[in-house]
This record gives C-alpha cells, structure tokens and sequence, in this order.
C-alpha cells in the first residue's frame, strides 16, 4: 500500500510539476521559484520514499523465502515420522532375534573384543613382514637388475676398454721389469767395481803397512835373526817347488796306477773266461757216476783232442779284438784308489799306510772279482763238483740313543751362538733382489 501511495504521490508530483512547468513555460514571469528549503525537503523526501522501496522489497523477498521454509518443515517432518516408522519396524525385528539368541555378558564381549584385538594385531604384524619381504625382495631385484645392467654394458663396451687397460699396463710392467733388471744390472756391476776397487785398495793398504811393519821389525832386529828370516823365506820357497814337483809326480802315479788297474782288470777278465772253459770243458769228459779220483786230466789220451790248423790259427789271430768295458769291479776299485790318493794329498805323513791300505782293498775286491764273474748256473747240475754257496742272514735291532745331557739341552733353548747369520739372510735376499 505504501508502495502504491508512494506510485502514486510520485505521479502526483510529477503531474504538478509537469503542469507547473507547462504553466512556468507559458508564464515565467508570473509564479515565483522554490526556495532552498522547499528543494531539501523535496530531495528528503525523494530519500526516503527510495528507502521505503528497498524496504518493501526486502520484506517481499522474507516473505517467500518463510513460504519455502516452511513447506520444507512440513515435507522434513514427514520423512521423520517416516524414518520413526522403519526404525521402529527394524527395532522390532532385532528384538525378535536377540529373544531367540543366546544373552552374552559383558565378559563374553570383552573376551571377544580381545581375542579380535589380538588377531588383528597378529594381522598387522603378518603384514607389516609381509611388507618388510616385499621390500626387502624389490631391493634385491632391484640391486640385481642394476648388476645385470652393469655386466651388460660391461659385455657390450667396457670389456673392451678394460682390456686395452690390461695390454697397456702389462706393456708398462713388462718395461717396468727391463729397466728394473737394467736397473739392478747395473748396480751390481757398480757395487762389484766399487767392491774390488775397495778389496785391492784395502789389500794393498794392508801389504804396505806389513810390508813396512816388516820392515821396522827387521830394522830392530839383530844380524842373526835377520839370517834367520832370510833362511826361512828361502826353505818356504823350496817347499812351495817341492809341492809343485810332488803334485806333478803324483799324477804321474795315479796315471801309471790307473794304467796298472786297466790291465790287471783285463787279465782278470781273461783268466775267469779261461776258468770257466776249463771248468765247463773238464765236466763234459765226464759223468756223475764217475769217480774223478781214479782218473787225471793228465791221463787222457791227446790223439782225441783236436789242436787248430795254421789257417784256422791265422783266422783267429786276424779278427778285430774288441776293447773290454770296464766292469763294475773296476770302477769301484778305480774310485777308491783315487779317493786314497786324494786323501794322501792332504796327509803327506800316512801315504804309505794308506798304499798298503789301498793294495788289500784292491786285492780283496778282485778276489771277490773272480767269484762274481763266475756263471752260477753252470754250477746247478754239476752233482759232486757242486759248490757250496753262502748265505747271510741278520736281525734286526733296536736303536739304542743316547740321552742328552742338561747342558746340550740348555743350549738348545738358550744357545750361545746364534744359527742365523748375517751371511745366511743376505744369500737369501739376494736372489729376490736379482
């Protein structure tokens, strides 16, 4: 209604003033204008009405949403009841069957709350390992496919730089090891000229100062002693020719011994053949039933053997003579004669005890000569003439050791001289070294 009167009085004004402008037009000079206070109230007036618009409209806009409000009210209080329904409805059934149930305590569901805890926490735990493998699996794969990535680019490109490397550092070892060797060469050579340079240095220092030694002591001594010394230098000369000639000497007799023992082994040789022919030739004439001491050699009748004629002889004498080996014997007697000689060098005063020695030795084994030379299966069906073999037998004995004494023993734990010296580590540095 406001609104309207507002409409209204707008139009109203709005017709006068349109009529008083009509009339203001026609007549200007007729009405008289508005005053400041009339135009202030008429724009107060314009303000308000303005405001009592917006108003209305503001409470028409209340109205309708109060409207909607409260059909939404009616229809939220139906689905309520409705809700109320079913839920009483569901109430209903679930009382139904709790009352066909058994009725659990509240034991029962704490019970239950904790079993269903603890199987839970078992699950978490089962999972959480579960996890932990899956992890630690996925690492491993991952860890192997790296590798696998590796080896493949390894196969495709760097097997081929890493064998360049090889070539190029075995190059540079083996030159290393050249001049190493060069390098070692060379201070070996070095160390020796400077090791001989110093030896004839210290050799020669050494003979000056004997030599003048020598002759300060020869200055202070009286004119026999000095004859003394002139003598005795002279009787050292003599012996040192004396040695030569005995040494020349002695390898003429170890010649003419060695000479000696070839024939002499050679005429063994000859007499074993000829016994054996003997032998085999004697007992072929006669039988094992025979008796040997009726009948001689010497009786039997010459017309039955058969002697060679000239050409035969002649050839036999023309057959090219073969050079004997020398036998085992031989050496061995060969070997002892030169040991003794040896040893008679250096012990000038036993030579003729160890000739003696060396002649019975020689004998003993050539005698032992002519019985191993023999054949002795000629000797199985010889019936009387059958020779005795010996035979040796021995026993085996303890061997009886002798206990060392307190003092061998100490010495074994604290000895007094040390069994490693320094000559001892220098060989076995040396070679490394080379």
């Amino acid at each position: 209604m406001a609104g309207k009167k507002g409409k209204k009085g707008k139009s109203g004004k709005k017709g006068k003033s349109s009529r008083k402008g009509k009339k203001g037009k026609k007549g200007a000079t007729k009405e008289p204008q508005m005053t400041s206070q009339e135009a202030i109230l008429a724009y107060q007036i314009n303000v308000i009405e303005q405001k009592l618009e917006d108003i209305s409209y503001e409470t028409r806009g209340w109205e309708e949403k109060n409207k909607r409000n409260r059909l939404r009210n009616e229809k939220l209080k139906e689905e309520e009841e409705l809700l109320l329904k079913n839920l009483l409805k569901m109430n209903r059934n679930e009382a139904k069957l709790l009352h066909g149930e058994e009725i659990t305590t509240r034991d029962d569901v704490n019970d239950f709350m904790k079993e269903t805890w603890r199987k839970r926490k078992e699950r978490e735990y089962e999972i959480e390992g579960m996890k932990r493998q899956i992890t630690k699996t996925e690492e491993e794969i991952q860890t192997a496919t790296e590798e696998l990535s590796y080896w493949r680019s390894f196969q495709e490109s760097g097997q081929h730089q890493l064998q360049m490397q090889i070539k190029l550092l075995e190059q540079e070892l083996k030159d290393i090891e050249i001049t190493f060797e060069d390098m070692t060469a060379y201070s070996t050579r070095d160390n020796e000229k400077v090791f001989t340079v110093m030896h004839k240095e210290t050799e020669e220092i050494l003979s000056q100062q004997k030599d003048k030694a020598s002759e300060r002591a020869i200055a202070q001594l009286d004119k026999k002693d000095r004859q003394e010394m002139l003598d005795n230098n002279w009787l050292n000369r003599e012996v040192a020719i004396h040695r030569i000639e005995t040494e020349k000497v002695r390898a003429v007799v170890e010649m003419l011994e060695q000479e000696n023992l070839e024939l002499i082994s050679e005429l063994f040789d000859c007499s074993v053949d000829d016994l054996t022919i003997s032998r085999s030739f004697f007992l072929t004439q006669f039988g094992d039933s025979e008796n040997l001491d009726h009948t001689g050699v010497l009786q039997m009748d010459l017309s039955t053997i058969t002697v060679p004629t000239e050409e035969e002889f002649e050839q036999q004498v023309q057959k090219p003579v073969y050079k004997r080996p020398k036998s085992a014997v031989q050496k061995a007697v060969e070997d002892k004669v030169f040991s003794l000689s040896s040893h008679g060098r250096s012990h000038d005063g036993t030579q003729e005890v160890s000739d003696d020695e060396d002649s019975d030795d020689s004998n003993g084994a050539l005698e032992s000569y002519s019985v191993k030379e023999d054949n002795f299966e000629d000797y199985l069906p010889l019936g009387p003439l059958e020779l005795k073999l010996l035979s040796v037998t021995g026993q085996q004995m303890p061997i009886h050791r002798l206990e060392p004494l307190p003092e061998e023993e100490s010495k074994e734990w604290s000895p007094d001289r040390w069994p490693v010296t320094v000559a001892m580590l220098k060989g076995a540095l040396i070679p490394e070294v080379s």
